[in-house]
């Protein structure tokens, strides 16, 4: 027998006398668990060009070289979004992250690691709470942060900027 010990009551019943078969203990824990599912990190797998300005190029890093992107598309893994002078890009997650990419830059992701690696340029990133965050590689210098909005910058020289709007971030060199 189990006994669901806690003081109460439900449905007029006093919780530390109400019987809990082992189907219905078993039932509780599933649903405990699924519940709990979407608090669990989303990997990055695909992400879907909402806004585009100017020239945008998009390579799947299949040795096709890279092509002119467009709205709507969906960018995978391992990929690189580029754009030119004056233009930028916003992606959207699965998990309702947001990434801004703006001009002069290089940037792509990877899923398990939710590890996005800026070459050059700047990203914007938005984060929900809950979903896991995202880490920043610019080459030497790795920041990760969740449930926040910051940006990572690289320029020319190589010098680096990460600069967190909502929250304290931490970066590594």
């Amino acid at each position: 027998m189990y006994y669901f010990e806690p003081y109460g009551y439900l449905l007029g019943q006093r919780l530390s006398h109400m019987y809990l078969g082992k189907k219905n203990l078993y039932l509780l824990l599933v649903c405990g668990l699924f519940g709990a599912a979407p608090l669990w990190a989303v990997e990055l797998k695909e992400a879907e060009i909402t806004a585009l300005k100017n020239i945008v190029e998009h390579d799947t890093g299949e040795g096709k070289g890279a092509t002119p992107a467009h709205a709507s598309e969906k960018i995978f893994e391992k990929s690189k979004l580029s754009t030119a002078a004056a233009s930028m890009a916003e992606l959207t997650f699965a998990d309702t992250s947001i990434t801004r990419v703006g001009a002069n830059t290089s940037f792509s992701f990877q899923s398990k690691e939710r590890l996005v690696k800026l070459d050059k340029g700047t990203v914007l990133i938005n984060t929900p709470p809950g979903a896991g965050g995202a880490t920043v590689d610019c080459g030497g210098v790795t920041a990760a942060v969740t449930g926040t909005t910051f940006m990572a910058s690289v320029d020319g020289n190589g010098n680096r900027l990460y600069r967190d709007w909502e929250t304290i971030g931490r970066a590594h060199v």
